[in-house]
């Protein structure tokens, strides 16, 4: 019997590796994750939109943070994504 994790437990893999050995590498294991619902799983967004930002993707890494804000439940999250998203538009005018 194989053992998977759940998309949180994904997701958060993701992190710390993008913590550890690099946003590119975090990335990378976002790309992998197949969950149905991953669409509508807002830390994914957010998480994705961490590393793009980080590799200086603003454009795609603003976009990501968009998605995110849409599919936030709680509005202090909500408030702290938009920040970033502000943050970046900055960078990108």
């Amino acid at each position: 019997m194989h053992a998977y994790p759940s998309i949180g437990g994904a997701v958060s893999r993701a992190a710390v590796v993008a913590e550890d050995a690099g946003p590119a590498e975090g990335l990378k294991m976002l790309e992998v994750i197949d969950y149905d619902g991953l669409e509508a799983y807002q830390p994914y967004h957010a998480m994705r939109a961490y590393c793009l930002a980080e590799l200086g993707q603003t454009a795609d890494a603003a976009e990501a943070y968009a998605k995110a804000i849409t599919l936030c439940s709680d509005r202090p999250s909500q408030l702290w994504l938009e920040k970033k998203v502000h943050n970046l538009r900055k960078k990108m005018s």
